[in-house]
């Protein structure tokens, strides 16, 4: 159950990777300006990014099972409205709805794997569930040009849309065993998911640990968005090649992910990782960005961004089940620490689209990504702290 769980998450996080590789198709069909085409991939994002904790409360209350259920039947209706779009506005509605069907999976994966998993092997499968991420956007990233090119964006569209149908099913026969409200607390109550919900608000920890998730998606998200457009624009690079080099740079990230799971279960700091993987992202940015260095460098700098950064979502999402005030209460405070990486997400390809819109350079972004890696790395010093004052990291209780 634990590797369809974290299948059921690299299918939802395809939807992020299959917008920027058709990202001038669209443009070209739908006439949208560069700042437009950034809320295409960025609007996935938008509700998430404000409601991630409701939903993640929601998730408790009416069980992951199902929850994780529901998510995959939006992601599928959103990508079938988004198919038959004919101008922005029905696309956007449909990347929406795909966004509120992404955060019902992610924030309920992780109490289906809590289920299935030994107490003692949960750093481990907690960190490993970082991986679906850079595993999806990989995937969609190498197949949507390849997939363009033989039915057309809108063809890619209903191809996921069916994947996750697929996906629903697997994922239903596989929990089938587990009780119809698994991961509730008793019927679906307002006030228990009030209740929960501030409890979870009140955890110190979970905000830090969100901001850093922000800090971070905000920086890996703005270089893989637009990666494949600056490789076109300015380097004259076709469409199939700026989506390969755009992949293998996504999928450099899955390996930091494993690393990061293994370290966590080697007892290193939480709070280290995090700050050691913002510093990391920092200094190749700047490295990224300097045109003193051959393209080759560059390439080998941004593999090392990708890699380096992974470690930071298993360290990450390995904390939720560490800052819950309660294992009931597992989804919520998964809600609040993706809440924190899709504001990143949603806030990070905007901005970049807005600064290289204004200066018509792209070097502008360095600041951008720089302000953003402190941030991070911020963030896991008072996650370190918090856990060293409340004594959080003991093996008992820290998966």
């Amino acid at each position: 159950m634990v590797g369809v769980s974290i299948l059921a998450g690299v299918v939802a996080a395809a939807h992020i990777g299959k917008a920027p590789p058709v990202i001038p198709v669209l443009r070209h069909d739908l006439g949208l300006g560069l700042i437009a085409a950034g809320w295409v991939v960025s609007m996935f994002n938008a509700l998430g990014s404000v409601c991630g904790i409701v939903q993640g409360s929601i998730g408790d209350a009416l069980g992951h099972r199902r929850s994780a259920l529901l998510g995959l039947v939006m992601l599928a209706a959103g990508g079938g409205l988004g198919a038959v779009a004919s101008d922005q506005t029905l696309l956007l509605v449909g990347r929406c709805l795909e966004g509120v069907g992404f955060i019902s999976v992610v924030v309920s994966c992780p109490g289906l794997i809590l289920a299935a998993t030994a107490p003692r092997d949960l750093r481990l499968t907690f960190g490993l569930l970082g991986v679906y991420m850079p595993t999806g956007v990989a995937l969609a990233l190498a197949a949507a040009p390849f997939a363009e090119a033989a039915v057309g964006w809108r063809g890619l569209w209903l191809l996921l849309a069916l994947v996750c149908l697929g996906m629903m099913v697997l994922l239903g026969w596989i929990t089938r065993h587990l009780p119809r409200n698994e991961a509730a607390h008793g019927p679906l109550n307002l006030r228990d998911i009030a209740g929960d919900l501030m409890a979870t608000l009140r955890r110190p920890g979970l905000w830090w640990l969100a901001i850093a998730f922000a800090a971070y998606t905000a920086q890996w998200s703005s270089l893989l968005v637009w990666l494949p457009s600056f490789l076109m624009e300015t380097r004259q690079t076709d469409a199939v090649s700026a989506a390969a080099v755009t992949a293998l740079i996504a999928a450099a990230n899955a390996p930091g992910g494993v690393m990061g799971a293994w370290l966590l279960h080697r007892r290193v700091p939480r709070g280290a990782l995090v700050v050691g993987a913002n510093l990391a992202m920092g200094l190749c940015s700047i490295g990224i960005f300097s045109p003193e260095l051959s393209d080759a460098t560059r390439f080998v700098l941004c593999l090392l961004f990708s890699g380096l950064g992974g470690i930071l979502p298993s360290a990450v999402l390995g904390g939720t089940a560490v800052h819950a005030s309660a294992p009931r209460q597992i989804g919520a405070a998964n809600g609040m620490v993706i809440q924190g990486s899709n504001l990143g997400q949603l806030v990070g390809p905007l901005t970049a689209a807005a600064l290289v819109s204004l200066t018509g350079g792209w070097d502008r972004v360095l600041w951008f990504l720089l302000a953003a890696a402190l941030l991070g790395a911020a963030g896991g010093l008072f996650v370190e702290r918090f856990e060293r004052r409340l004594s959080l990291s003991i093996p008992r209780r820290s998966p």
